[in-house]
């Protein structure tokens, strides 16, 4: 007798906050996945614009749409998480789409293993032209144990915790907790998140068939915001997830790895917030040295060249 197989249900969690220009093409790549048996949960995060019209208007029985006051990013992706029912999780921002059978491949994976969490394929698109986009291969797109594919994604400097790029087991909130909602305040709480999962994992499995193509280039997006108040709250977010790598791993890749972000960071704020900078500059010279560069191009470069990367910023900053 043939075995009937029941196919898990893939919860996918989105926060939504004045999407209303780009959500119908976000649910319109997760309407359309080759899997069909998931329930996809938008969270309006009291935007001044609500996406209900545009949400309510795929008809499909998948989709909820719950509006609520606006609490943030994180605690819109808890709401939407605390609805869900799905054995599998997927995060997604309203802006993004994925590869029509993303969520069948990773599935394919994941079902057999246990401890793990699926990556996938990213790249850059540009407001609404798919033909801008291309692919940003990484040094970790493989299978790795979660330690190191932490310590790698980070050697690179800037890296990727996109919430779409990951599928994992509900039993993984179960054991790492839900977003830390006052991160949300910055531009990078998805790095102290994503690390706290990775790590309550034995591996990261790379999948080469699943891609999420990242909308660039917005203005109000969360990763734009720059004030010293949201550089601020980046700090902290750094601050928690080195402290997670070095309480798992305090070898010298994990140094190296944890001072390059704070390298990143010091790069970031200067000369613009002075007090982020300093206090930044006491967790890096912790950690120890670091090979990883200013990134400079144009005349940046050439004045980096004959100043240092401190003066060409200041330089920049003067005639900007």
């Amino acid at each position: 007798m043939e075995e009937f197989h029941i196919k898990p249900l893939v919860s996918i969690c989105i926060p939504a906050y004045n999407a209303r220009q780009h959500i119908s093409s976000t649910l319109k790549s997760l309407v359309n996945q080759t899997y069909k048996n998931t329930e996809i949960i938008v969270v309006d995060d009291g935007s001044l614009h609500p996406c209900k019209a545009e949400v309510e208007a795929f008809s499909d029985k998948r989709i909820q749409y719950i509006f609520q006051e606006n609490g943030g990013a994180g605690n819109a992706r808890n709401h939407a998480f605390k609805l869900s029912r799905g054995q599998y999780i997927k995060f997604m921002d309203a802006d993004d789409m994925l590869s029509s059978n993303a969520i069948q491949a990773q599935l394919n994976l994941i079902e057999k293993e246990s401890d793990v969490i699926i990556s996938s394929k990213w790249g850059r698109f540009y407001n609404d032209d798919l033909a801008t986009f291309r692919l940003s291969e990484e040094q970790v797109w493989r299978t790795m144990p979660s330690v190191s594919w932490i310590q790698e994604s980070w050697a690179q400097g800037p890296n990727m915790t996109q919430p779409g790029i990951f599928l994992f087991k509900r039993e993984l909130i179960e054991k790492a907790g839900l977003w830390n909602e006052s991160l949300s305040k910055g531009p990078i709480d998805d790095m102290e998140y994503y690390t706290r999962l990775i790590l309550n994992t034995d591996k990261v499995i790379f999948c080469s068939d699943s891609t999420l193509m990242y909308r660039s280039g917005l203005d109000d997006s969360l990763s734009k915001r720059k004030s010293e108040k949201a550089m601020e709250t980046a700090l902290e977010t750094i601050k928690l997830a080195t402290g997670y790598l070095f309480k798992h791993d305090q070898t010298d890749k994990s140094r190296e790895a944890i001072s390059v972000q704070f390298q990143l960071f010091i790069y970031n704020v200067y000369p613009h917030f002075m007090r982020l900078y300093k206090e930044a500059e006491k967790f890096q010279r912790n950690y120890g040295p670091n090979s990883f560069s200013f990134a400079a191009g144009g005349k940046t470069k050439f004045l980096k060249k004959l100043f240092g990367w401190k003066l060409a910023k200041q330089i920049k900053r003067r005639f900007t």
